[in-house]
């Protein structure tokens, strides 16, 4: 009864969970339908479900800088988003299914545009260089190629883009 007053109860910040497998299954039918992981078998699929990271994006938020060091790579999930290289270039816009971020990953450089959210609530998967290479490594051809494409295009247009792909020019 008299004595000291009781300690306040400290609560211990807990360790982020990542979601429970259960709620990223809708992830793994999506990111099935991702063209560039069509290489993957199943197990592949669900490992990136499991690691990637679902970011949401205002319109207007920049998503990379530009010369900024590369560490993720990102998938769109929802909505769109500019690639911006610099001026007197078109604006590369890319939906969901589309990638970006791959070439600083690819060759260990900075990041060659600036990557801004077109519609509110855009959303992005990310995967870190760790798991960028460990999953996508099999396909860097497929990326290298498909990089080719995205500068190609930003350069001459859909068209020229379209016809050098076809044409294996690039």
């Amino acid at each position: 009864r008299g004595g000291a007053a009781p300690r306040p109860r400290t609560l211990r910040a807990e360790r982020p969970r990542p979601p429970p497998l259960w709620s990223r299954l809708g992830d793994v039918g999506r990111f099935r339908r991702v063209k560039l992981f069509e290489g993957l078998n199943d197990g592949d699929i669900q490992e990136l479900a499991r690691v990637a990271r679902l970011h949401r994006y205002d319109q207007g938020q920049n998503i990379l800088h530009r010369d900024d060091v590369g560490e993720d790579f990102f998938v769109v999930h929802s909505g769109r988003v500019a690639c911006r290289v610099g001026a007197g270039t078109d604006d590369v816009v890319l939906g969901p299914g589309d990638h970006f971020g791959e070439r600083a990953l690819l060759y260990h450089d900075t990041r060659a545009a600036d990557v801004i959210a077109l519609d509110d609530k855009t959303r992005c998967w990310a995967l870190d260089r760790f798991h960028f290479e460990a999953q996508l490594g099999p396909l860097a051809e497929a990326l290298e190629r498909n990089l080719r494409a995205h500068v190609l295009e930003a350069a001459l247009g859909a068209h020229a883009a379209a016809y050098a792909l076809a044409e294996r020019k690039i």
